[in-house]
């Protein structure tokens, strides 16, 4: 009786040890981990687009084009995500990312 209760209490206490261990193995990109997104908006002649509204998808990131058209963003979300890009005069623009450290290119068509 002993020996099946010792066996019981060594199950409890080992599983949760394993199930940690697991998901922590399992977890490829740490959500917590903070990347930042580089770009320019320009137009289909190459021209830069300042002043665009740029941010992530189901995220609170977000910014606006420089002169240049040039945004950098921070961003705690995890890859793929999705880009968008808001200005005047062109429709939305959407972009996926798949990495971190990709510097996009977006290009606006009207």
């Amino acid at each position: 009786m002993k020996t099946f209760y010792s066996f019981w209490i060594m199950a409890i206490m080992i599983l949760p040890a394993i199930a940690i261990i697991q998901s922590r193995n399992g977890d490829q990109q740490s959500p917590a981990k903070a990347y930042t997104l580089k770009g320019k908006v320009v137009t289909e002649n190459g021209q830069p687009v300042p002043g665009a509204h740029v941010f992530v998808v189901e995220g609170e990131e977000e910014g606006l084009s420089n002169g240049k058209g040039e945004f950098s963003l921070k961003t705690w979300n995890r890859f793929p995500l999705v880009l968008v890009v808001k200005t005047t005069g062109y429709p939305v623009k959407k972009i996926n990312i798949q990495k971190p450290g990709d510097l996009v290119q977006i290009v606006l068509t009207r």
